[in-house]
């Protein structure tokens, strides 16, 4: 069950507050700046019988629904939100570490199933995806917002991964599906290697209280292991080389590789090779704490085809630093 409790609870020795939402043993307990608490609540987990909870049609109990409750005031009432419109099924496997859900200063960032909450976001019938929305909590009327930009026609946003930025609350990773523009006949081929089914990184961030933008570069990130993560206003994601038109950019001779580029978030340089990656559902690099004047990240040896360390084995994971910025 999700409980909730204020830092001067700890000294005034006043009990946490049990929402009664229920949870899950390896779930994550969500909250804003704004004071709300949130939990994904799987249906059947509800009590038999009693909660089709997002009332979709033929009824079942078997999605994964976000709840949340204002988590102000321990004297309050817990009134958790019930309005069946509000609670929506969202993906809990999506690759990043997000748990379908991402916290932003006032807003809750979720990754809705169409096909398990039987609604139409993206307004193309008969097509079922995985879409970003946006509800800000302190604005109890507001609906969920599917349709994403900075300029008309809005869009629909569908992504295969997706993380928060530990450092800020403005912005989170993720990737961007390319077919998903085409719902408004816009320009599907990003990264321009003559097809539209590949995903590219972005940072979205606010727009309004309840829209996105999505900026980011053309290039084929590795659609379930992009580990997209920035410092110091550099970015770093896995490429898939097979998703970027079969390319040898690591110079192996074989296309099916996963590599490290970097980028300017600021536009500051051209998007630049790093060196082959891994295949590991992680941040493609890691930092020191604070302001790091260094990052690092592991090469592969399987995805290189090479005996980096000189063991005798291309089995191993081998250590490779950067300066920064």
């Amino acid at each position: 069950m999700l409980h909730w409790f204020q830092l001067t609870d700890l000294a005034m020795n006043t009990p946490v507050v049990n929402t009664g939402l229920v949870g899950e043993a390896n779930g994550i307990a969500y909250a804003l700046q704004s004071q709300f608490v949130g939990v994904v609540s799987p249906e059947d987990q509800q009590g038999s019988g009693l909660c089709n909870l997002n009332g979709d049609s033929p009824a079942d109990e078997a999605d994964d629904i976000f709840r949340w409750v204002n988590a102000s005031n321990p004297a309050n009432p817990v009134l958790p939100v019930t309005t069946t419109s509000m609670l929506v099924a969202v993906d809990r496997s999506v690759p990043g570490g997000s748990g379908g859900v991402v916290r932003l200063a006032d807003a809750w960032v979720v990754l809705v199933d169409e096909a398990a909450d039987d609604r139409d976001y993206d307004t193309e019938a008969g097509t079922d995806r995985k879409l970003i929305l946006v509800h800000n909590p302190t604005q109890g009327a507001q609906a969920w917002n599917a349709m994403h930009g900075t300029q008309n026609p809005l869009s629909a946003v569908s992504t295969t991964w997706m993380a928060e930025d530990k450092d800020s609350t403005s912005r989170f990773y993720a990737t961007f599906r390319e077919e998903t523009l085409s719902i408004n006949g816009g320009q599907t081929d990003i990264n321009g290697d003559g097809d539209s089914t590949d995903v590219v990184p972005t940072t979205p961030r606010l727009v309004t209280g309840n829209r996105l933008t999505f900026p980011g570069i053309g290039t084929a990130a590795a659609p379930t292991r992009a580990g997209i993560i920035a410092e110091q206003n550099v970015g770093f994601f896995r490429v898939s080389e097979a998703a970027e038109g079969n390319m040898d950019l690591n110079g192996n001779g074989q296309t099916d590789d996963t590599v490290l580029q970097r980028y300017s978030l600021s536009a500051q340089f051209a998007r630049t090779y790093m060196g082959t990656s891994n295949t590991l559902d992680t941040a493609a690099v890691e930092f020191g704490p604070g302001t790091a004047e260094f990052g690092a990240f592991l090469i592969e040896e399987a995805e290189q085809g090479s005996d980096l360390n000189g063991d005798g084995d291309i089995m191993d994971y081998v250590v490779r630093y950067f300066r920064l910025p």
